[in-house]
């Protein structure tokens, strides 16, 4: 299988701004739209299946250095790691044990076999610094952030999954990125994405017309849906989500009352309550 394995260190750990990381590959639509806008991608994928197919995929642009492929788990150590999958779920794909017992208790029952881990500081060590940094790795993106720390220089962006199910997951995370520099933030409704565009001219690299679904994370940067609020604000809004969450999603007091609870939000004018992605802004 022809992938990308990591090279050796660099000189220097100097942010490239043609360079952005995709942690969480997929199946790899992220990374397309990444090349299509005119960056070169590291992509971090721990399921074989979805690297050989984007290994095929993508073969001109890993034969032109524009894409790496590193096929690995995230996690806190190095070594092997249990990943769990579930059927109909391919984007649920995780090692972290709250979220397979999550996944469970909806009903889903997982496949559990053994992947190889690194850590985000070897990837750092690797590749340097990206522009931006997209992290979705179901339940383990706090972990990429806890180790950006290690780093004096910083991605300009960052997106995660914002941890909604726990607001002091939410302040963790928070607080790591404001600790690390991070001044502006957006907060993305990830199921609104069908009415996100490219906005034309561009401003960031080169302008692209994608459709983007539920399991893509949408424009970044500058291009991010919403207007950039600090961090006491984020908070604000996220200490009100988690609230509703408790009430009215799948693990929350009054699930069966989502549906007409977004009916409402909807005749409101308000967005419906769903996941979302926290972006940040460095300086």
């Amino acid at each position: 299988m022809a992938v990308r394995l990591i090279p050796p260190r660099p000189q220097r750990l100097m942010p490239d701004k043609l360079l952005v990381m995709d942690i969480g590959m997929h199946t790899g639509k992220d990374t397309a739209f990444y090349l299509e806008k005119g960056f070169r991608v590291v992509a971090i994928e721990a399921r074989l299946d979805f690297v050989r197919d984007c290994t095929a995929k993508f073969a001109r642009f890993i034969e032109s250095g524009d894409l790496a492929i590193v096929p690995f788990a995230i996690a806190d150590q190095r070594g092997p790691v249990s990943f769990s999958v579930f059927d109909g779920h391919d984007d649920w794909g995780t090692i972290d044990t709250k979220h397979a017992e999550r996944n469970i208790s909806r009903g889903h029952q997982p496949k559990v076999f053994e992947v190889e881990a690194i850590t985000f500081s070897d990837v750092i060590l690797a590749y340097g610094i990206p522009y931006y940094l997209k992290i979705d790795i179901e339940g383990m993106d706090h972990v990429c952030v806890h180790q950006l720390l290690e780093f004096s220089e910083r991605p300009k962006f960052i997106s995660l999954e914002a941890p909604t199910d726990d607001f002091a997951e939410c302040i963790d995370v928070v607080s790591h990125l404001h600790v690390a520099g991070y001044r502006r933030f957006k907060l993305v409704n990830q199921q609104l994405h069908y009415k996100h565009h490219c906005p034309n001219p561009p401003r960031e690299g080169r302008y692209v017309e994608t459709r983007f679904d539920t399991l893509m994370t949408g424009p970044f940067g500058e291009e991010a849906e919403g207007h950039w609020v600090d961090a006491e604000a984020l908070l604000v809004r996220l200490r009100r989500i988690v609230t509703q969450i408790s009430l009215f999603g799948r693990e929350g007091r009054y699930p069966s009352l989502k549906a007409p609870y977004n009916l409402v939000r909807s005749a409101l004018g308000k967005e419906p309550l769903a996941w979302y992605d926290i972006h940040a802004a460095y300086g």
